[in-house]
């Protein structure tokens, strides 16, 4: 049994990852939505266009918002099946190495759907210099 769990060890660091990563963009997201989360140069999506100003910065934000929220609950998802699937191999006493495309292929959703919101916030942030 000690040698599942050293070997599912690699699971949980992905699945507390995948946690971590959606609780971070879902703030990012829910601050600037209600307007706490003011233009800085540590937390949100820092571009040049979102940086050129507070009004830029709300508009990116705002346009992003729907992506960033995908990106929350597919990484709130799979950091859920990858935990179930953790639970399956401790039951079964065996693992599975074939079980990581779960969390891999959250890691890559989360990663597309951030810069979709990337993408988006820098296309409305340009869109209030004219």
């Amino acid at each position: 049994m000690m040698d599942v769990v050293e070997a599912i060890s690699g699971f949980i660091g992905l699945a507390i990852g995948l946690l971590c990563l959606a609780a971070v963009t879902h703030t990012v997201r829910n601050q600037t939505l209600a307007g706490t989360l003011r233009r800085n140069h540590a937390i949100g999506i820092r571009t040049k266009a979102t940086m050129a100003s507070d009004t830029a910065w709300w508009a990116g934000h705002r346009a992003a918002a729907p992506w960033m929220l995908a990106a929350a609950r597919t990484g709130y998802t799979t950091a859920a099946v990858t935990t179930a699937l953790i639970a399956a191999q401790l039951a079964l006493g065996e693992t599975y190495p074939l079980a990581l495309i779960v969390p891999g292929g959250g890691f890559t959703a989360v990663l597309a759907a951030a810069l979709l919101a990337t993408r988006r916030a820098n296309r409305a942030a340009r869109a209030t210099e004219s």
